[in-house]
């Protein structure tokens, strides 16, 4: 089952997405940065969600 610090984990992870690509916006340059990050955090909130449902 999910814990708080899993949760904590999950937000935490969801916010630096999201605040990353709030800062990358205005550098067009940089839009292949972003989505690594976005990815990372993806396959990190899967495998908290995998752990969740085994």
């Amino acid at each position: 089952m999910l814990d708080d610090t899993d949760l904590y984990g999950l937000n935490a992870c969801y916010h630096i997405v999201l605040s990353e690509q709030w800062q990358r916006r205005c550098d067009v340059k940089d839009k292949r940065i972003p989505s690594v990050i976005f990815h990372r955090a993806i396959k990190r909130i899967r495998l908290i969600l995998l752990n969740f449902f085994s």
